[in-house]
């Protein structure tokens, strides 16, 4: 998709505006908080005052300003992710990746994978400036995507949205938790001083008090108004109120603006001002002209509302947008053939601009909807892969009215059908596909019939018609044979193909098929390793998984659910495809009786399912979660997830998902003890998944309810109307299973001979060790365990006593089901070693933390501020770093500052804080300055020996590697650094003066020369290592000293050494 580049760059700044100060700091002053909301009318300032507040902080902002265009949540995330991206490049290119695949991502997802992209790459304090929100305000995708967006932000990114609406936005959540700031029309209303501070610096213009209370009388404080009154450098008497707003001012651009301009600039007004931004290469295309930059820069100079936008193809321009809507009623008065001639010639540049979406919409006002049809079935395509489908929905409703024209459109109608497959929206996609056809035949589009008739099977098989699925498969795959088409369409029909056939009643002959097509994806995957070739690995793999299981080839099932699973987790571009896999894994651990395993899955799937919307597979883990509940005595969590899975399907048509749900709770009234509406339900779920209520499977949910009632006839009577029906088939199934353990206990329960129960019982549990699995009858056997008990006494059979057994060891309610996790983090224990000695440098368990990792020279220095100083109070930091800021500004760079020192040493916890005084945790910290203090303390004790006082001096002299922080230039710094510098002069002083009393000559030269290095004119240092040399027996090297001190003096001060130093020399 191509970004329009203006919409993610900052605006500059237009002339004579007044930098508002009084409102730069209500957003600094709020800049720990979430959202900083700005919302007023149009002509008050919001834009500016975002762009100002762009230029005035010093942390990283990205710029979105949204256009009516990007009303889907799919173009708006794009712009978002873009607007990003100018600033870091590399952010998010996993998940643009994603998006040009087409991966269909919910607004939770969308939002929970660019909060991971925040926390992972972005390194620095940033805001996300959304601006002209009340464009998308009603876009329940884009709410929801900002809703989870603000819930979840982390606290290194804030959001600050300009909108003239004040929907769209979670204010109760935010204001609760005091995470929102609000800038409201009457904070932007200009005040008098700044009326009278305007005029004077741009238009030269001096007020006095009583006419700048006159103006904002008579504007409203509307700052549109007050630039209209003073734009050719007078004031004007006729100034518009807000309260007369759109007729007032179209009246005063039109008299007094428009009406004196050149009939040439007027039509350039007209023409340009209906396109959201342009540059002078566009304006020339479309007027035919070559002067546009000339015209526009006359605009500019009689400042004419025009702003311009800087992007890499030029400089873009676009108007004030009062002055906007003006122009846009100028240029209806045109003629109408007039009109659409410019909306065409308009249309025709964005076209080969490939800017389809803005062709698109000027076409349609210029009622030209053949070419519009033309535009969208190019770009049909493109807009699926890229997970559109929304844009698709819209552009095909474009084409039934005034007049049906869909068939000019067959690539749209194809890839709707496909969205809406994907979306499990079978309405209607046999009508499109049927119109998409001939089209598609006339211009032997091979490719596309292809696809075509795969789409046609996928429907039917969709709704339930099976033989018809298997038919089109059949014909898909041999039109891509005998055409020598992608392979991808083929292996679509022979899923297709083999789906058909196990709803038919052919299960290993489907397994054989689905195999085929599985290799067939599993090799063009190994070839392309796209998230839609995964799905659709995935799919089969669930696919055969399922039929495995009712094959009794647990195995089999296990190893393709954990495939599909596995496969799932490295896909972020599908999550529904997670949802579903980790449902079928928790499917089958429940069926195996790992209860809690299957708890863990359902509860990963159900957060997955919740996060891209997929309805039908919520109320699916929903009705598997409440099963679940009930087998571990949670009747009332049971109910309470079925009630939620009813109040979903409520907006869902009926099928097998409600079927499910009902027969769920007819097992819920049964253990309540409420048989009657355990039967209504159970007529509910037959009649909602259109099926006999005779079927076997119905019919064996009953005999579950007379057992319960203890009616053992009715048992018997109603499980023997089907059991030839069961019998029929050879393949094991647990109703099968079920039945004759149902069998057993009615014939038990009877009193009948032991020798029927016992017959009864063993086909059961052959039935059940053919399937793999006996979860279900260990479930029947806790419920009426008498008769397993009794039979087991005379009838040794090791799988009736692992049954038994487990019966024993039996866990029931929720906590048993919820594995118990360690919620504290295992964090690293982090040590730092902080040198300021020299240049500084910082390490962080050994590695160097760069300077860039700072973010900021600010914030490095701030780190060794508060180090050294052991604690410091907020209003220190600010009297060191920001002493000329106001109290609102300081808040935003402290805000930001603190957060980049934590970033860097990668833990808050470094950095306390008790209510007063910022502190760091030393006790994880070795700091240079900190240990050759606390030496010269030492030092001062009187009972050190010569030797550990020795040993002491040369550690402090080894940790001076330099001047404190030499590269820091701040004015406490230069304090801190004079002191220890001091400290260290002395310290060297003594050290030689020490080391010349024991007559270590060789020593106190070392020292000397270092406290000369330190301090090159101090004259004691000079005697001292002149004194020394000539003791080493080294008059020439004294002498030598002195004479090059001696030229020192003179060429740099001007002045003599000392008496004594002369008196030596003139001895040597």
């Amino acid at each position: 998709m191509l970004i329009a580049l203006p919409s993610i760059r900052q605006p500059q700044r237009r002339s004579k505006l007044l930098r508002r100060l009084r409102l730069l700091d209500l957003i600094h002053q709020n800049a720990s908080r979430k959202l900083t909301f700005i919302c007023a009318p149009a002509g008050f300032g919001k834009t500016t005052l975002l762009i100002d507040y762009a230029d005035d902080t010093d942390v990283n902002v990205c710029w979105y300003q949204i256009k009516y265009t990007d009303n889907n949540l799919s173009l708006f995330f794009q712009h978002l992710l873009a607007s990003i991206r100018e600033k870091q490049p590399h952010f998010g290119t996993e998940l643009q990746n994603m998006l040009f695949q087409g991966s269909n991502m919910s607004p939770r997802t969308l939002a929970t994978e660019l909060v991971n992209e925040f926390s992972q790459g972005i390194q620095d304090f940033t805001v996300l400036i959304l601006d002209d929100y009340h464009l998308v305000c009603e876009e329940l995708e884009i709410v929801t995507f900002i809703e989870y967006l603000l819930e979840y932000l982390p606290e290194h990114v804030r959001i600050i949205i300009g909108s003239r609406s004040v929907y769209g936005i979670p204010t109760a959540s935010l204001y609760v938790n005091e995470e929102l700031a609000i800038i409201a029309e009457d904070d932007l209303r200009f005040r008098s001083n700044e009326v009278k501070d305007l005029a004077r610096q741009h238009f030269q213009i001096r007020l006095t008090n009583e006419q700048a209370d006159e103006i904002v009388q008579q504007a409203d404080g509307w700052i549109i108004a007050i630039l209209l009154a003073f734009r050719d450098g007078t004031l004007s008497s006729a100034i518009p109120k807000l309260a007369e707003a759109r007729e007032r001012v179209y009246d005063f651009f039109g008299k007094e603006v428009y009406a004196y301009l050149p009939d040439d600039v007027k039509f350039f007004l007209q023409v340009t001002a209906i396109c959201d931004e342009f540059n002078s290469e566009q304006a020339n295309f479309v007027l035919d002209v070559s002067t546009s930059e000339t015209t526009i820069h006359y605009l500019e100079d009689q400042n004419l509302f025009i702003s311009s936008f800087q992007s890499t193809k030029g400089v873009y321009y676009q108007y004030h947008q009062l002055f906007k809507d003006f122009l846009e009623s100028c240029f209806l008065d045109l003629p109408g053939n007039k009109q659409e001639e410019i909306r065409r010639k308009i249309a025709k540049w964005f076209e080969e601009h490939n800017e389809f979406q803005n062709a698109i919409r000027h076409l349609q006002k210029a009622g030209d909807r053949d070419y519009v049809a033309r535009i969208m079935d190019g770009q049909a395509k493109a807009m699926y892969i890229s997970g559109q489908e929304a844009i698709l929905e819209e552009w095909y409703k474009t084409l039934l009215q005034p007049t049906d024209i869909r068939q000019l459109a067959p690539d749209l109608l194809l890839n709707l059908v496909k969205a809406r497959i994907s979306q499990g929206k079978m309405e209607g996609c046999l009508e499109l596909l049927s119109l998409a056809e001939p089209v598609f035949k006339e211009r032997n589009e091979f490719e596309n019939l292809a696809n075509l008739l795969v789409m046609r099977g996928l429907t039917f098989r969709f709704n339930g018609e099976y033989k018809e699925a298997v038919y089109y498969a059949n014909l898909a795959e041999k039109y891509v044979t005998e055409h020598n088409l992608d392979r991808h369409y083929a292996y679509q029909a022979i899923r297709v193909k083999g789906l058909g056939l196990f709803h038919q009643g052919f299960p290993e002959q489907s397994l054989d098929v689905l195999n085929e097509a599985m290799i067939g994806f599993k090799d063009l995957l190994a070839k392309n390793p796209s998230d839609r070739l995964k799905h659709e690995v995935i799919m089969i793999l669930a696919d055969i998984g399922f039929i495995a299981l009712g094959q009794g080839d647990v195995f089999k099932a296990q190893s393709s659910f954990r495939e599909a699973f596995e496969l799932s987790l490295n896909m972020r571009g599908n999550q529904g495809d997670l949802a579903t896999s980790a449902n079928n894994f928790a499917y089958l651990s429940f069926l195996l009786g790992d209860f809690q395993k299957a708890w863990q899955y359902y509860e990963q799937a159900l957060q997955t399912a919740e996060q891209v919307g997929w309805d039908r597979v919520i109320v699916n883990i929903l009705n598997s979660q409440s099963e679940l509940l009930l087998q571990v005595d949670e009747l009332e969590l049971a109910e309470n997830a079925l009630q939620r899975a009813i109040k979903i399907l409520e907006k869902m048509p009926s099928g097998k998902n409600s079927s499910n749900t009902f027969q769920i709770m007819a097992e819920l009234e049964t253990l309540k003890g409420n048989f009657n509406q355990a039967m209504y339900f159970l007529r509910e779920a037959a009649a909602a998944g259109s099926t006999d209520f005779n079927n076997p499977e119905y019919q064996i949910r009953m005999a579950e309810i007379y057992l319960a009632m203890e009616q053992p006839e009715l048992v018997s009577s109603t499980l023997g109307k089907i059991m030839h029906k069961l019998d029929e088939n050879a393949n094991p199934s647990q109703a099968r299973s079920k039945a004759y353990y149902m069998m057993a206990i009615v014939e038990f329960q009877s009193g009948k001979t032991g020798e029927d129960t016992q017959q009864y019982l063993a086909k059961a549990l052959g039935c059940a060790a053919q399937l793999g699995y006996d979860q279900f009858l260990v479930i029947l056997t806790r419920r009426y365990p008498d008769m397993a008990l009794t039979v087991s006494r005379a009838w040794k059979n090791k799988h009736l006593a692992t049954i038994i057994e487990r019966i024993n060891n039996y866990q029931t309610g929720y906590h048993h089901l919820v594995t118990k996790k360690d919620i504290t983090e295992d964090t690293p224990a982090l040590t730092f070693q902080v040198r300021a000695f020299g240049d500084g440098e910082i390490r962080s368990n050994t590695e160097i933390i760069p300077n860039s990792v700072w973010q900021s020279a600010g914030a490095r220095a701030l780190f060794y501020f508060i180090l050294d100083r052991g604690k410091v109070k907020r209003d220190d930091i600010v009297v060191q770093f920001w002493p000329e800021f106001s109290n609102a500004k300081v808040n935003s760079n402290f805000h930001a500052t603190l957060w980049r020192v934590r970033n860097a040493l990668g833990s808050k916890q470094i950095i306390a804080f008790d209510g007063i005084y910022y502190s760091i945790n030393q006790a994880t910290i070795f700091y240079d300055v900190l240990e050759f203090e606390e030496l010269l303390e030492k030092l001062k004790t009187t009972n050190l020996s010569e030797i550990e006082q020795r040993e002491l001096g040369l550690q402090v002299v080894e940790l001076y590697h330099g001047d404190f922080l030499g590269d820091i230039d701040m004015s406490w710094f230069d304090k801190r650094r004079a002191e220890l510098r001091e400290k260290y002069r002395n310290h060297l002083e003594k050290m030689a003066e020490k080391a010349m009393d024991r007559n270590s000559y060789t020593d106190a030269r070392n020292y000397y020369e270092k406290a000369i290095e330190l301090d090159p004119y101090q004259d004691y240092f000079h005697l001292g290592l002149v004194k020394c040399l000539l003791r080493m027996k080294s008059p020439a090297a004294a002498k030598a000293h002195y004479l090059n001190y001696l030229r020192l003096l003179h060429d740099e001060l001007g002045i003599e050494p000392i008496p004594e130093l002369k008196d030596i020399f003139d001895r040597i």
